[in-house]
């Protein structure tokens, strides 16, 4: 693991609760509700809280939940390791939607968010380290289509304040890419690296974007959350007193809370005592690194379901 600089660190983050995480991943604020809302890959569980960390609540899962947004009629699309579901906001499944990679043990399903246009885009991971799993896109008539044909492990998908662009990464090569992307017909027109991490920083995994257009980056290894700029070049950094940094969101009822998902993975008893706060959830005001604020989350569009009549 990467060596910190814990003694020149002065950490501005705190933890929201007590509770640790194995993998915490894909942290969102629900404005409609105001929750913060994230999973527990590894633990096998959803979780959600108010911004001050009250009203904790844990469901527990009988398989990982990788990524999840929230839909237009108030459900869940959600993204389980082998296949997209709709979910009432307690992960009951009302209607299953795709199969992924079934018969493939090694391959689960991973990062996924809304486009501005309703569509739930989400992408694979080959935990063996080969790059042939995909992206793809879920539209409003619960059609999908690929987007990305060959990726190993896909992260830090997020669109632009306008639609227009679209950026992911592949962890597996430290790059997150910035594409043109049509946002009315759902598709990539050119594509380009947009950062390439250095090798004394982490792995890329998830990302989120402020209204002033700089993307959040979660590096996993890395012990950070780092700001880039519109244009790609280096900003601000949240340091987090703990490794395996895996998720960032902006939220709160004024969107000016920075929340912060890490994990515990392959972790040990020395470890532990090094990092007693990894798997944390943290937060801190995002104006003590930024003038921005969050903005609201894009949401999936089901509005051509008739909840009344599915069965499933």
């Amino acid at each position: 693991m990467r060596k910190e600089k814990s003694k020149d660190i002065n950490y501005l983050v705190k933890p929201l609760l007590n509770e640790k995480f194995f993998l915490g991943e894909n942290v969102i604020w629900d404005h409609n509700r105001s929750l913060l809302l994230w999973t527990d890959i590894e633990g096998k569980t959803f979780n959600s809280c108010s911004e001050n960390g009250l009203n904790y609540k844990k469901i527990k899962l009988n398989e990982k939940l990788c990524s999840f947004g929230l839909t237009r009629q108030n459900k869940i699309i959600a993204a389980f390791e082998k296949g997209l579901f709709i979910c009432d906001l307690n992960l009951n499944i009302i209607k299953k939607i795709f199969d992924f990679n079934k018969n493939n043990k090694n391959i689960r399903l991973n990062d996924g968010k809304c486009d501005t246009f309703g569509r739930f885009i989400v992408g694979g991971y080959n935990e063996t380290g080969k790059v042939n799993t995909k992206i793809i896109s879920l539209n409003s008539n619960l059609n999908i289509s690929n987007l990305i044909n060959k990726i190993g492990c896909t992260n830090s998908i997020e669109f632009s304040n306008c639609g227009n662009y679209f950026y992911y990464s592949d962890s597996f090569f430290k790059h997150i890419y910035k594409c043109n992307y049509d946002n009315k017909q759902g598709k990539i027109l050119r594509s380009k690296i947009f950062v390439k991490l250095k090798n004394n920083e982490g792995f890329p995994d998830g990302s989120c974007i402020d209204n002033d257009h700089s993307l959040w980056n979660a590096q996993y290894n890395g012990s950070c959350v780092q700001e880039f700029k519109e244009d790609g070049s280096y900003g601000n950094k949240i340091y987090i007193p703990c490794p395996q940094v895996t998720c960032v969101c902006i939220g709160g009822k004024n969107l000016d809370v920075v929340f912060i998902t890490t994990a515990k993975e392959n972790w040990t008893s020395e470890l532990d005592k090094k990092y007693p706060l990894a798997g944390s959830i943290f937060y801190a005001k995002l104006n003590l690194f930024s003038k921005a604020k969050g903005r609201k989350l894009n949401m999936f569009d089901d509005e051509l379901i008739n909840y009344s009549t599915v069965t499933g």
